[in-house]
């Protein structure tokens, strides 16, 4: 592996088609792929009129279409939704419901499976970049006004990023002092910790496990490994919880939005450990190819993208999570003893990550099997 960059229902269908075709002129309806680009020269389909609507009343002609469909199914690995997004969000657009199906490892298995039975539920899909790849066989071709300034690996003619979080360490400060807390995989590999850093395993973990091998070495991997214990099917969440409860003095593979959400909001033992390197992932965005409610999730995929008040990114910022814009703070909010700015990162849609891989799911899946021999079976 070359070295890592550096980096920071069919009724109402019809009836927006139609309407698509009505309000959406051919200089209203943008072109394939919008501001993120070309993907194909095809005609646009029924839901990509919608996507890729570009008159001047874009938000009042959503606004007033979603009210007609009533709803939007976002499918989404985030637990924040249910706590943040969606009473944002309805709040904006009230007559608008958001309804979230959260799931995690059975996510993308559950949509490609509805899709290719032929069941079109969800009109969103979000999710860390690489999980399911973003092309036409699912999704459609989409623009938004509000792209305007996304980090370019976020802004793509089939999704959006548009919340991220770096995945570090973390350390319970009733437990630990700071003058004793580890500050790097040296410090975690220090016999001293065996058995007292938990980890969890979920579609991040082993992504991070890669980038932290390939950069540290085999030896000092191995060290770390062996002081930490890894629970299968608990996620970061899972086990930022298992250490704030004092069940174990360190979390490793744990989000830096936790020091917002948990030790700053509520006062959680919680205090996050920067470690080099760390990967910074970011949820990106997809609309259906057959979104039963083409024009609330255009809506949903707007808002969250907008960076004014009431908008998606100061309430995605409230949760503590990163920016995907590149006029933005990466962390919008202090983490004390430490700089963000001088934190040593590797973007999760790094090429080099997929070095040697025909696909992004090919060497996660390699990286999968690896992490699982190195902390499940030992």
């Amino acid at each position: 592996m070359r070295r890592f960059h550096r980096s920071r229902p069919v009724i109402a269908l019809l009836a927006v088609a139609g309407l698509a075709a009505g309000c959406g002129s051919s200089s209203s309806a943008g072109s394939p792929g919008g501001a993120g680009g070309s993907a194909s020269n095809a005609p646009f389909s029924a839901v990509e009129k919608v996507t890729n609507y570009t008159g001047a009343d874009r938000e009042q002609y959503l606004y007033s279409c979603a009210k007609t469909e009533g709803s939007v199914v976002l499918y989404t690995s985030s637990s924040a939704i249910l706590t943040y997004i969606k009473p944002a969000f309805e709040k904006k657009y009230p007559g608008v419901t958001l309804t979230p199906y959260v799931g995690t490892t059975d996510l993308v298995q559950h949509l490609t499976e509805e899709e290719d039975a032929g069941k079109h539920t969800f009109d969103v899909y979000g999710d860390i970049y690489g999980n399911l790849e973003r092309t036409s066989k699912y999704f459609a071709r989409i623009s938004s006004p509000n792209s305007i300034g996304l980090y370019p690996a976020q802004n793509n003619p089939y999704y959006f990023g548009v919340n991220g979080f770096v995945m570090g360490a973390a350390y319970n400060t009733k437990l630990v002092s700071a003058a004793d807390a580890p500050k790097s995989y040296q410090d975690l590999a220090d016999p001293k910790w065996k058995g007292k850093i938990a980890g969890g395993f979920d579609t991040s973990t082993p992504i991070s496990y890669q980038v932290a091998k390939s950069q540290i070495g085999n030896e000092l991997m191995n060290k770390f490994a062996a002081n930490v214990k890894v629970t299968e099917g608990v996620s970061a969440r899972g086990v930022g919880d298992l250490m704030e409860a004092g069940t174990f003095p360190i979390a490793w593979s744990v989000p830096d939005s936790y020091q917002k959400a948990d030790g700053i909001a509520k006062g959680a033992p919680f205090q996050f450990i920067p470690l080099s390197p760390m990967v910074s992932f970011y949820s990106t965005y997809s609309v259906s190819a057959h979104a039963p409610h083409p024009c609330a999730a255009t809506l949903l995929l707007d808002w969250s993208l907008d960076q004014k008040a009431g908008g998606g990114q100061q309430t995605w910022a409230s949760h503590g999570d990163t920016s995907p814009f590149s006029t933005a703070k990466l962390v919008p909010f202090d983490i004390p003893g430490t700089d963000p700015s001088t934190w040593k990162l590797v973007e999760s849609a790094d090429p080099a990550i997929v070095d040697k891989f025909s696909t992004y799911r090919e060497a996660a899946a390699k990286y999968t099997v690896d992490f699982r021999n190195q902390f499940i079976r030992k």
